[in-house]
């Protein structure tokens, strides 16, 4: 049972850690204007594209699903594939979501000049 109670003691840790997170939350009113201004273009918003490429894409198509499921008509394009053609999915009424490890890629660049190019509201965060 060694595999059990490391497991057990993991899950004990884990658990620890978000408790303590959730309580340095704690008083916070304010979430800061870029996290305002981020809600609000969402809660404006007709259709929400999120993108992003890698891992952070795996989790820009997450939320798009997230989105959905509470009502908010959203879907997801890749970066690499809207180098080849799925650019033409994002509208000028759209409010995309870019996400990004590094922030810096030909991927992420090309979505955010068809976003300006479009003057699409867009929201990146690293």
């Amino acid at each position: 049972m060694p595999d059990y109670i490391d497991y057990l003691g993991r899950a004990i840790l884990g658990l620890t850690k978000f408790r303590a997170a959730f309580q340095s939350l704690e008083g916070i009113t304010d979430l800061g204007g870029p996290f305002d201004r981020a809600i609000t273009a969402l809660c404006k918003a007709d259709r929400v594209c999120t993108s992003g490429i890698g891992k952070s894409g795996l989790i820009a198509r997450k939320t798009a699903s997230t989105l959905s499921s509470l009502g908010t008509p959203s879907y997801f394009v890749s970066c690499g594939e809207a180098l080849h053609g799925d650019l033409g999915s994002i509208s000028a009424s759209d409010t995309v979501i870019l996400y990004s490890h590094s922030g810096n890629s030909p991927e992420i660049d090309a979505v955010i000049n068809h976003c300006k190019w479009l003057k699409t509201p867009y929201r990146d965060w690293e």
